[in-house]
Parts: C-alpha cells; sequence; structure tokens
C-alpha cells in the first residue's frame, strides 16, 4: 500500500513534455505499477517510508486516469504548470480584482486549474487546522464557486496561455501577504549581510516566540489573541515559510516560477538586491532545476496606512540588476499600474497580461514583442539632450499628454523638460539652458508614485531610470 503526497489528487495538473516526480510514502516494501488510461508507463520497486519516481514525459492531455499502485488519480491533466510566488499582490484574490464582476460571467472552464499551498506560519499548525481552510491544500478548477478564490494575477496568466497554447494551464500559489523575502529562503542563507534579518527578528519579536508546539495555544479560547500574534509573527520569522510552505511543494514539476514581492522589503531596501538572488537560487535549489523565473517590478506607490513607498526606488533598481545579471530570468514593467495610496492595485488583469506575453515569448517560442522600453545612453546637443531606449521601436508619449515623471538636472540645477519629440526609438528632450558644456543628469520615474505615459508599440511603459548625458564627442 502506498499513500501519495497531497499535491497528488484527482483533478490535478501535471507538467506536460517533461519527466514528471510523484513521491510519497509506502507501507511496505513492494513492485508497484504505474500506469496511464490503461496503459503501462513503468513499474518499480519501492522500500517501505518515502519514496519517489518519475513519470517520463506525456504530452498535453485531459481528463486522464493515472493508476499509481493501488491509487487511481482521476480528470489527470498534463499541460503548463507554474509556481506563483509573492506576497499580497500575488496572493490578491479575483474577488477583490477591479474586473471581478466581468471575470465571473466568463465561461467554465475545469483545465484552468489552481491549487493554493496553506499558509501555514509554524509547524504543526496544518495539523491542527487543516479542515479550516476550505480553498487551501486541494485542487480547484475555472469553475464558478471556486474562480473567486483564485490568484487574480495567476487567473489572468493561466487564461492568456490557456487562450494562446490550446492546452490545461494550471497555477500552484506559493505565496503570503506582508511578507519579506527573507522568510521565503532557507535560513542557512542568511548570513553575512543578510544576518541582519535575524537581529530584526529578535529586536521585533523580543524573545516571545517559541519554536515548537506553540499551536496549542488554539486549544484555550482564552490564549487565541496571543495565538494569532504569534501566527503573525510567526509568518515575518526568517526562513520560516520556506519551511513550511515552499518544501512542502518543491520538486512538483512545473515550467517555471512567477514572482510579486518586495514591497515588505523597504525597510530594508538595500538588503534586498542580496536577498532577493537568495530566492531565485534557493527556489532552484529546491527543484533541483534552473528553472524560468519571471517577476514584477514594484509599481508606483506612495503611502497606505503604515506603509510608504519611500524605498521603493531603491528595490526597483536592485530588481533590475537582478533581473540583468540573472541567467533565465526576465522582469516585467507596472511603470503605470500602481496606485498612489493604495499598495493593491486592483488592477491585476495589466499584471498577468504581461507576464503571459513575456512567457509566451522566452519560454514557449512565440513571435511577440512584449519587453520594456529601456534607456541605456543620452546625448547632449546644444539645447537638447537625446535619450536612446532598448526595445523603444514604435516609441510614443499618450497622445494629448505632457511627458510624465521627467526630471533633467542641469548644471545641478533641477528643471523641467521645455517640450520633446520622439524620434524612431530615441526621447528627445529640449531645453534652452542645456548647452554642450552643461552637465545633464536625467531622472525618470525615480520617486515612490509616478504617472508614466511613456511607451513602446507594445503597449509597454519604460522602466525608471537615471542617466548621466555624454558629449557628442564621447559618443
Amino acid at each position: 500500500m502506498i499513500q501519495l503526497n497531497t499535491l497528488f489528487t484527482d483533478n490535478m495538473t501535471l507538467q506536460c513534455e517533461k519527466p514528471v516526480k510523484i513521491w510519497g510514502e509506502a507501507k511496505e516494501a513492494e513492485q508497484i505499477t504505474v500506469s496511464l488510461n490503461g496503459k503501462v508507463l513503468l513499474e518499480k520497486w519501492v522500500e517501505k517510508g518515502e519514496f519517489s519516481l518519475l513519470l517520463p514525459a506525456q504530452e498535453a492531455m485531459e481528463n486522464a486516469t493515472l493508476c499509481i499502485g493501488n491509487v487511481t488519480l482521476r480528470n489527470v491533466d498534463f499541460g503548463e504548470v507554474w509556481i506563483a510566488g509573492g506576497q499580497s499582490n500575488m496572493e490578491f484574490e479575483l474577488y477583490k480584482e477591479a474586473h471581478f464582476e466581468e471575470v465571473m460571467k466568463w465561461k467554465e472552464d475545469e483545465h484552468i486549474r489552481f491549487y493554493n499551498v496553506g499558509r501555514y506560519a509554524f509547524y504543526g499548525e496544518k495539523e491542527e487546522f487543516q479542515d479550516n481552510y476550505p480553498f487551501w491544500d486541494r485542487w480547484m478548477g475555472f469553475l464558478k464557486g471556486d474562480r473567486k478564490e483564485f490568484s487574480a494575477v495567476g487567473l489572468y496568466f493561466a487564461y492568456q496561455l490557456r487562450k494562446i497554447l490550446k492546452k490545461p494551464v494550471a497555477i500552484v500559489g506559493c505565496n503570503w501577504g506582508g511578507t519579506t523575502a527573507s522568510t521565503w529562503v532557507p535560513e542557512e542563507m542568511l548570513t553575512g549581510n543578510l544576518n541582519i534579518f535575524f537581529k530584526d527578528r529578535d529586536q521585533n519579536f523580543q524573545g516571545k516566540l517559541l519554536d515548537r508546539g506553540m499551536y496549542r495555544f488554539y486549544n484555550f479560547p482564552e490564549l487565541k489573541e496571543d495565538a494569532e500574534w504569534y501566527r503573525s509573527c510567526y509568518k515575518s520569522y526568517p526562513g520560516r515559510l520556506f519551511g513550511t510552505m515552499v518544501k512542502r511543494i518543491a520538486g512538483y514539476t512545473a515550467k517555471g516560477i512567477l514572482w510579486y514581492q518586495g514591497e515588505s522589503d523597504a525597510p530594508r531596501a538595500d538588503y534586498y538586491e542580496e536577498l532577493f538572488r537568495c530566492v531565485i537560487k534557493s527556489w532552484r535549489e529546491a527543484w533541483k532545476e534552473e528553472l524560468p523565473f519571471l517577476f514584477a517590478q514594484l509599481p508606483p506607490f506612495d503611502y497606505w496606512m503604515n506603509s510608504s513607498g519611500m524605498n521603493f526606488p531603491i528595490i526597483r533598481e536592485a530588481q533590475r540588476r537582478v533581473e540583468k545579471e540573472t541567467s533565465n530570468c526576465h522582469m516585467i514593467s507596472l511603470s503605470d499600474a500602481g496606485e498612489a495610496t493604495d499598495i493593491h492595485p486592483r488592477e491585476k488583469r495589466v499584471v498577468g497580461d504581461r507576464m503571459a506575453q513575456t512567457v509566451l515569448k522566452f519560454w514557449y517560442g512565440k513571435d511577440l514583442f512584449c519587453e520594456y522600453p529601456m534607456a541605456y545612453s543620452a546625448q547632449i546637443g546644444e539645447g537638447q539632450v537625446r535619450i536612446s531606449f532598448q526595445n523603444g521601436e514604435g516609441l510614443y508619449v499618450i497622445p494629448g499628454q505632457k511627458l510624465h515623471a521627467m526630471e533633467l538636472w542641469i548644471d545641478g540645477n533641477r528643471s523641467c523638460v521645455d517640450s520633446f519629440r520622439v524620434e524612431n526609438t530615441s526621447l528627445i528632450l529640449y531645453h534652452t539652458s542645456i548647452h554642450e558644456t552643461s552637465n545633464v543628469w536625467i531622472r525618470f520615474a525615480e520617486t515612490p508614485y509616478y504617472q508614466v505615459n511613456l511607451y513602446n508599440k507594445a503597449g509597454i511603459p519604460a522602466i525608471p531610470f537615471t542617466l548621466q548625458a555624454e558629449k557628442e564627442t564621447q559618443r
């Protein structure tokens, strides 16, 4: 007799066109047979205890029957599986999203599926409360009763892939609002500079945390308030959610990882670049594969409740450098998708759609133009400065509007742009104070909140940048 990991149930989706890892526990040593729709795929001898096996790669299919030893799994799809990690803007459920009422009218599709990894903050909590969260730790389809609990970003992403690829698509959500990236990496990786997160923990928690058995607080109603406090603390405990959430799904065969996070790291923004590299490295190591990694640059934001966007420019620049220096990794621009006084923009369709476009191009080979415009050089001319953009094809400013989010610094003085003109993949800024001997810096969208209206022909907004203009003779 074998018992499979709780990920492997009826109505699940497995990754197509890759060998698929299946794991569980054998009650005794035995020979097990694995068959798909009645056809034997493999036979394997398993010892008593934990076991794993590798299914041969399969083409995309729907509603298959998969038999593994004594276990029969029905309505199994093989399609595209993506892991959706991060914090609240990835967790953000469809019922909160701007287009919720419209999406609820969309046709049901049981082959768009979602699995929410239970958000457990400490060891033992899942066993204590496994029946309290009906939308956790089970496979759901894009059906009327379930779709409202989907990650809005994940849903729009999956919907686009399903439409274009004509395959089943599934999202495995492994995310939790209000979490710093330090809780999504193993504790042992938080060394050197990153040891600061343990110092923060000791200061913030004031020695009140217990490591094991604290879930028993829930057995005593008079202590429930204390237990809720502990739960909120534990989710921010360095390395904790890597242990309680990521490890539970690590190895579930997938195409890649989607990531939307960084807001909670604003207080320690100077550490984010190193920390984010650790996230990517540790998740890839957990899957034993250099999985494609796609993430969202933080959108414009000023303040909300106790949150401030003051350090968001630092995090955005860190994200840009991580993308540039990490293989098999891409970033999407959300320069037009923020809200000044809400850290949770309700418009999530643009996030999911841009993520979908990016993976369709870079990891499914579709002929799409979906990259963001990125300034890479600036040259001074008399009365003007020319900024050149990578991915600037069809560059334009929204008609009838002034150029937003642009600052000129001329010989140390901040100035507004007199006028501008687009020429091919360049943006030319005019100002009467610019001379060929001027010291000119250009800052674009380098504030917590801004409203970008500079796009390329794909409708993708330019990302923030700071450049010093060069003299013509230096080109």
